[in-house]
């Protein structure tokens, strides 16, 4: 297979770390999935293919065209057509539409009749039902990912940088993205969580350890393969351990043999002339003096290969959450009556009553106004009619965490939203979810996108009082597996109420919602 890119002793590194050292890669033409934790430099890697970044060492040559969506980006146009109508022609088909054209509206779109047509059936393939001067604020947060995604998928011939397309997309976008990555021959490299789209991949790169490594294949057979190394490394640590300790009593029981020798030799001194007395000595010390060297030799071989062996076996420390539970009470937590959406494709009523210990699933396509609901109930946004009282303190963590300001640190968000909460506390939660020496301290626009999800979480489930009411916008975004599978953990022990967003229907699942929403 044709490599796309050649990459040459590329190095990376941030104020507290470096982020990768000494890659070496020629990137394949077919689809590539990179894989990493959270806070790893998955989508600093793409943005320094991407040339948005420069690196502080090392070379990238391109042998293609290629094109960078960046992840959850805020789209410059106003309306929908305009990503894809670059020069304009929209507003000549419009004014020629309504029979106020002018003859150079007839001459530019010439040869173009088809393109409205062609635009429409690009929105309706994806999905997305709406028209094609859809004001883009409009537009939920699966329909701006997948407008972004049809946009880049329309060049054909570019090689693809996509950082975490799945994200927001229902199961309709999900099923269209998996088909258009089949058909995309230009090759795509692709960070993701989502085992469903890295299943796809013809190869899985892992970064980690500021080291990227290749695996050829599908997703599951970078697990295997990860599972067998892992215990074959497992099992060398072990042996060589064995070895170190063997040696250690071997280098001991010389030892106790030189010590006694030296007071045999003392009790001698008085039946044996000194001359015979100092040969025996110097024969004596050559030969332990020999053993002892040869036994140091040996010790520092087996320490370095120890080291090397926990060198490539990195071991992350587990990833904890815990929802605090301090001030939960029963009653009544939300209540709904004859409620209408401002904005989404549903348009019925809603009525319904939620009670303390309730954990509701809020299930809808793309654009049906899953996210305008939980904005209506945390008084962000009113309803076009109807009732909605909630009852008791009320966390909205949204898709876009706009409860943290970018320009201070991760702990000096945390200290601002809980003024009441030790500093010492918040560098403790942190480091449970692995945010840990000076990435609590970095501005919080420089942490990756599951890193700020955790930081919100903290901030939503560790105050001094927990919540009456979550309301959880697809909170498990972002996330790596580990963080994922932490924060289903803590789901299911937390007795609170919460309503929830998630395409994920695992995830749902697991975390035991109790009834469900349709929109």
């Amino acid at each position: 297979m044709q490599n796309i890119c050649s990459i040459k002793n590329l190095y990376f590194n941030i104020p507290d770390k470096p982020l990768f050292s000494g890659i070496n890669i020629e990137l394949p033409r077919g689809y590539t999935g990179l894989v990493g934790n959270n806070g790893c430099g998955k989508s600093t890697f793409l943005e320094t293919l991407s040339g948005s970044l420069k690196p502080d060492q090392g070379s990238i040559t391109w042998y293609s065209d290629y094109l960078k969506v960046d992840q959850a980006r805020d789209i410059p146009q106003h309306r929908v057509v305009d990503i894809f109508d670059p020069k304009g022609l929209y507003d000549c088909f419009s004014r020629i539409e309504s029979g106020s054209y002018c003859e150079e509206d007839l001459i530019r779109v010439a040869d173009s009749w088809e393109l409205p047509t062609l635009w429409q059936q690009n929105l309706y393939s994806a999905g997305i039902n709406l028209t094609l001067d859809t004001p883009v604020e409009n537009l939920s947060g699966g329909e701006r990912v997948l407008l972004d995604l049809i946009h880049a998928f329309s060049h054909k011939n570019h090689y693809l940088l996509l950082d975490e397309p799945g994200n927001h997309l229902d199961s309709t976008g999900k099923e269209w993205l998996l088909q258009k990555i089949h058909n995309h021959r230009a090759g795509i490299l692709m960070v993701s969580h989502d085992r469903e789209l890295l299943q796809q991949a013809n190869t899985i790169l892992e970064l980690n350890s500021e080291k990227l490594r290749t695996y050829g294949g599908n997703y599951s057979n970078y697990q295997e393969v990860k599972k067998i190394q892992g215990q074959s490394i497992e099992r060398k640590i072990e042996n060589t351990k064995k070895k170190v300790n063997s040696l250690n009593k071997l280098k001991q029981s010389s030892s106790n043999k030189t010590a006694t020798r030296r007071n045999q030799g003392k009790k001698l001194q008085g039946s044996q002339c000194k001359s015979l007395l100092d040969a025996k000595k110097d024969r004596a010390g050559r030969s332990l003096g020999k053993l002892s060297r040869n036994l140091d030799r040996q010790y520092q071989n087996l320490k370095q290969e120890l080291e090397s062996a926990q060198k490539g076996h990195t071991i992350d420390q587990p990833v904890s959450m815990h929802l605090n539970r301090v001030g939960l009470t029963g009653g009544i937590r939300l209540h709904l009556d004859g409620l209408k959406l401002p904005y989404g494709s549903y348009s019925e009523s809603l009525s319904f009553t939620m009670h303390s210990g309730d954990r509701w699933h809020i299930r809808g396509a793309n654009g049906s106004g899953k996210s305008t609901l939980l904005k209506v109930i945390a008084g962000q946004l009113k309803p076009a009619g109807g009732l909605c009282r909630t009852f008791g303190s009320c966390f909205y963590l949204d898709q876009h965490l706009s409860q943290l300001n970018g320009k201070i640190s991760a702990l000096e968000n945390l200290t601002l939203l809980h003024p009441d909460t030790k500093t010492n506390y918040w560098r403790t939660a942190l480091a449970t979810l692995n945010i840990r020496g000076d990435s609590a301290f970095r501005p919080t626009n420089t942490l990756s996108g599951g890193e700020r999800l955790k930081v919100v979480l903290l901030a939503a489930t560790r105050g001094a009082e927990a919540p009456d009411l979550l309301l959880l916008d697809e909170p498990d975004n972002h996330l790596d597996l580990e963080s994922r599978i932490a924060l289903e953990t803590a789901l299911i022990e937390y007795p609170g109420t919460f309503l929830l967003i998630s395409h994920d229907s695992s995830f749902v699942e697991k975390v035991g919602v109790n009834n469900e929403i349709c929109l």
